[in-house]
């Protein structure tokens, strides 16, 4: 029976590959950018008003599916997210990355993470008690600045064997300051697109939301700074 949940778990994960593989492969993010949401937002705006529910459902599974896969297009779904429902997006695109997060998180977690756990040795054993130890500031920290691909600290904290319930907390609360800038930015695309302009993310490192970002990130860690 467990090497029977083994290589489920071992199959799950190279499906996630697989299907990571193949979003490059068929150049799948291409679908994915500002150029294609020009040509289909007419389509989009057409289906969120024949079934607006219907519509919620299928952009969370997209989205959950996106972030269970690693695919690099976390930011732009979010946008979409704010063009088709407005504010009230910040509650789709939470739940959906946080259970999408969560799918990848676990796979990793119990194949990748449980045998580098046994290779661990010396300074990189210790750097792993020590990131787990401290856990939810660090992964809030992590999530709260936007330099950290959202993919990336995924697989970093599986890695690391961090607590599953750490994990699913620092995740969806850490998310929220900056998932809510790109859904008020995508909530203004209407104009964008109306107008022909090009949008820019620019505004996401401008000093009025970075420094208040880092701000937050900061207090996240400072918990550890004082305990040290």
């Amino acid at each position: 029976m467990h090497a029977l949940k083994t290589s489920l778990k071992w199959l799950l994960l190279a499906l996630l590959v697989s299907g990571l593989l193949i979003f490059f492969y068929l150049h799948l993010y291409d679908y994915f950018n500002f150029s294609a949401l020009k040509r289909y937002h007419k389509t989009l705006e057409y289906g969120l008003t024949q079934d607006y529910y219907l519509a919620v459902l299928i952009y969370m599974l997209v989205y959950t599916l996106a972030i269970a896969l690693s695919f690099p297009v976390a930011a732009f779904i979010t946008l979409i997210g704010g063009f088709l429902f407005g504010p009230i997006a910040i509650i789709y695109v939470v739940v959906s990355a946080t259970c999408g997060s969560a799918i990848v998180f676990f796979v990793v977690r119990s194949t990748l993470g449980e045998w580098l756990t046994h290779k661990m040795s010396g300074w990189l054993a210790q750097m792993e008690k020590e990131f787990q130890k401290n856990a939810l500031n660090y992964l809030l920290f992590l999530r709260l600045l936007p330099v950290f691909p959202f993919w990336v600290v995924n697989i970093v904290a599986a890695l690391l064997m961090v607590r599953f319930r750490t994990f699913i907390l620092a995740t969806f609360f850490g998310m929220i300051p900056i998932k809510l800038v790109y859904v008020m930015i995508g909530s203004g695309l209407s104009t964008v697109l109306l107008t022909h302009s090009v949008l820019h993310l620019n505004i996401l490192y401008s000093p009025s939301v970075l420094l208040p970002l880092l701000g937050l990130a900061l207090l996240s860690v400072l918990p550890v700074v004082y305990k040290k």
